[in-house]
């Protein structure tokens, strides 16, 4: 290893890093200013997940080296955005929620089924089961 080529890379490197102005758990926002055109790569490790924002604009990422959340950048001086959100969160909580409605209903109806009372008090009446009044014989 080349210290000297080593700490020269670095030093040009951090000479156009990101300034973080300010930062949460799932998003991160500074900026960057740049002489020229480039690649910004973050330490943030590589999801689908991250949007990136420059001057207000989504721009296309990509994982540099399999693994590092980077963007391309042209030169000047750039607001930065980068937020998080799970890709495939909003259909797991609605797979989830309608599993959970029909397991309950199938609690329930099995419950009404075997003891004649279920634990769902407006559906207590069996629906297959009901008599309208003057049907009776």
């Amino acid at each position: 290893l080349n210290e000297d080529l080593f700490k020269r890379d670095i030093e040009t490197l951090s000479a156009n890093g990101m300034k973080v102005t300010s930062f949460g758990e799932s998003w991160v926002e500074g900026t960057v200013e740049s002489t020229k055109s480039g690649v910004l790569c973050t330490t943030i490790p590589y999801d689908d997940g991250w949007t990136v924002k420059v001057d207000g604009a989504a721009v296309e990422t990509f994982a540099l080296g399999d693994s590092l959340l980077s963007f391309d950048m042209q030169p000047g001086s750039h607001t930065i955005s980068i937020h998080f959100f799970p890709k495939g969160l909003v259909p797991g909580i609605a797979i989830s929620v309608v599993s959970l409605i029909a397991l309950l209903l199938l609690v329930h109806f099995v419950q009404l089924r075997d003891t004649g009372k279920g634990f769902i008090l407006f559906l207590n009446k069996p629906f297959w089961n009901q008599s309208k009044k003057g049907d009776e014989g």
